[in-house]
């Protein structure tokens, strides 16, 4: 009976710890290339809880990147410190939820137009910055903002909107 016991918890404390292990390569790996991306520099506002994303911002002025000392060409894309005119709503781009639209907006992408212009460089730049690296291919972002910054629309943005639409006739 004794030998049946100790037997349980060596499996039991076997497949716990090959859990942990499994946990740690899908979700820990993924925090740590986060906080260790040499491509990225690490700015002082981004050490708080709550980063303010301001010194990430691309201008149409390379001299006000220069003097804070950041390489300009780092494959980050076209990022602004705030909307041209009216954002557009992100959430149109299947793949893209509250959450994910309020980060995009914070790393300063506001409109279809920006994410429809990604390169590989800003797409990898992107997948550093996401909690979910892989997502901008996978999903087709590029794609999806590319016919939504056009004016057109795709079958997600369609259900999207009469989604929107049935919440608004509720309210």
């Amino acid at each position: 009976m004794l030998y049946l016991f100790v037997q349980t918890w060596i499996w039991i404390l076997t497949a716990g710890l090959f859990g942990l292990f499994i946990g740690w390569l899908i979700w820990g790996r993924g925090v740590s290339s986060q906080q260790t991306n040499p491509g990225r520099p690490q700015a002082d506002s981004e050490k708080t809880a709550s980063p303010g994303l301001e010194n990430r911002y691309r201008s149409s002025q390379p001299d006000a990147f220069e003097e804070q000392g950041e390489a300009i060409d780092d494959g980050a894309p076209l990022l602004l410190s705030h909307p041209e005119g009216e954002p557009d709503d992100l959430k149109r781009i299947k793949g893209v939820g509250p959450v994910m639209e309020k980060t995009l907006k914070e790393l300063g992408i506001f409109h279809f137009h920006q994410i429809a212009a990604f390169t590989e460089d800003n797409i990898r730049w992107i997948d550093n910055n996401l909690a979910f690296p892989g997502r901008v291919n996978r999903e087709q972002w590029v794609r999806q903002a590319g016919i939504l910054a056009q004016g057109a629309s795709t079958e997600f943005s369609d259900r999207y909107d009469e989604r929107e639409q049935t919440k608004d006739n509720w309210n």
